[in-house]
């Protein structure tokens, strides 16, 4: 399992989705202290001038930080890991149209990685597309109809329809100069679940299954005190933190603790930004995929070419949506593992594989919790595959007593073995267009210069298909395919 690899991947999925929730903000400078007092307003009447702010608002320069920090254990390997986004953002409501610019950072163990985007959004003959890259590397794509909003703007309305409970600090403070009111809030249970369902959007399937009923958001706003214009926010929730890593990861033999989760945004300014135009650079890039970023090379003389970032992320935005089995409505992801004569097709009996020569480790257990599930290595000659083992009863049970309803299998661990998927998919020799090609636009995906990830789900999350190929040949080279009881 590529745990290194998929913990990037992981970190900046959660932040990504950290990101939406708050929507817009920025950099925040020290709130200073004052002596001066609150008198003649409540915090409804503070959160329902800030929602209005926002809602004649035409345009919006803001900034948004996102960090988080924890503990990341695997087997023996453990080790501190932190993540964070910077986001300056413009955005103009009408009609809609934004420019954000990116930065996100993750260290861990020995590998740091940073990585800078740059995005637009305008309507051009009716059609809104949003230009996405970086340096001399973009893509044009369509999106659809595009609203451009503030998602924070749901906690102040919250506030002032009277379904959160806030409360106004005794004192102002200053912030950038200026007094503000300080409105304290706890957001809690169903509330929470509605807000991020609300921000997530078509990301809320990857987190759908968290349970909010016992979390608290700590969210202190700051209003100003002479125009009611929202002025800063900051939260923080280490709950939803974990939890997101806990089902991105999904491993019970992963320890991933979060020891920070904040968020921070500021409001920089309203009603400044008159117009947001896409450089003609940036349009002639896109335009052109073919004659920016990497060239193609042959360094091996295998035949296959590196491709750019740009024209993976292309190639994956312009994929038709996902292919359902249509008599089932599910993903048609019937998976094959070959081993010499037999077959597996998943979700299958434990035992299938030890009875025909697949070991642990003898340092393994050999134990699964109550209605829980455990990763394992299976040895077999010069193979090595990573199985889901689950455990469906209500007391523990031996692995024998147990299915696998997942399998992990990389090209260099394979050996001898062969792994495919329908349509003709497999490890080794399908190209990230064959798969694009079979299936269609993925779930999610992520690419970068040292991996390239696609994930396909099915409605309710019973079916993951993640796949990983190399970035210069394009070639896959993991396949971990998971099938959840529902």
């Amino acid at each position: 399992m590529k745990l290194r690899y998929k913990f990037i991947t992981f970190t900046t999925a959660a932040s990504m989705a950290a990101l939406a929730f708050t929507g817009c903000g920025g950099q925040k400078d020290d709130v200073q202290q004052s002596s001066g007092s609150v008198q003649d307003i409540t915090a409804t009447e503070a959160a329902s001038g800030a929602a209005e702010v926002l809602e004649s608002a035409l345009s919006v320069n803001s900034q948004v930080s996102v960090e988080l920090s924890g503990t990341f254990a695997y087997e023996d390997e453990t080790a501190e890991m932190s993540t964070s986004i910077l986001c300056d953002i413009e955005s103009i409501l009408d009609p809609a149209a934004s420019h954000v610019v990116e930065t996100i950072s993750s260290a861990y163990i020995d590998t740091s990685y940073e990585q800078s985007v740059e995005s637009y959004t305008v309507n051009e003959d009716g059609t809104h597309y949003m230009y996405s890259g970086s340096g001399d590397m973009w893509t044009k794509t369509e999106v659809g109809d595009v609203e451009v909003q503030d998602n924070t703007g749901t906690i102040f309305h919250e506030i002032a329809d009277g379904n959160l409970d806030a409360a106004l600090s005794d004192s102002t403070e200053k912030f950038n100069g200026r007094d503000v009111y300080i409105i304290n809030v706890d957001v809690l249970g169903d509330h929470l679940n509605s807000i991020i369902d609300f921000s997530f959007d078509d990301q809320s399937n990857i987190f759908g299954n968290i349970d909010y009923s016992d979390m608290k958001m700590d969210t202190t706003l700051y209003v100003y005190t002479d125009t009611l214009e929202p002025a800063y926010i900051t939260v923080s929730c280490g709950e939803l933190g974990n939890a997101m890593f806990e089902q991105m990861l999904a491993s019970s033999d992963i320890d991933f603790t979060v020891d920070s989760f904040r968020i921070q945004c500021t409001y920089n300014s309203f009603n400044d930004v008159d117009d947001i135009t896409v450089p003609e650079e940036v349009k002639a890039a896109a335009e052109n995929p073919s004659d920016t970023g990497s060239e193609s090379s042959d360094p091996d003389g295998s035949g296959s070419a590196s491709s750019s970032i740009s024209d993976v992320e292309a190639s994956i935005n312009n994929a038709e949506e996902i292919i359902y089995d249509p008599a089932t409505g599910e993903l048609d992801l019937d998976f094959t593992f070959f081993d010499g004569d037999s077959e597996y097709a998943l979700p299958v009996s434990y035992t299938a594989f030890t009875d025909n020569g697949w070991t642990i480790d003898d340092s393994s257990s050999g134990i699964v919790y109550a209605n829980d599930y455990a990763l394992e290595y299976l040895h077999k000659g010069d193979s090595t595959i990573t199985v889901y083992i689950y455990n469906s009863n209500s007391s523990d049970r031996e692995y024998s007593e147990c299915s696998v309803i997942g399998m992990d299998v990389t090209s260099s661990d394979l050996g001898s073995m062969q792994a495919a998927l329908p349509s003709g998919i497999s490890l080794s020799s399908s190209t990230l267009d064959d798969v694009l090609a079979a299936y269609g636009k993925p779930t999610t995906h992520y690419v970068d210069e040292t991996m390239v990830y696609v994930d396909y789900m099915s409605d309710d999350m019973s079916q993951t298909l993640s796949l990983y190929f190399d970035p210069d040949t394009q070639i896959l080279n993991e396949i971990d395919i998971q099938y959840w009881p529902v």
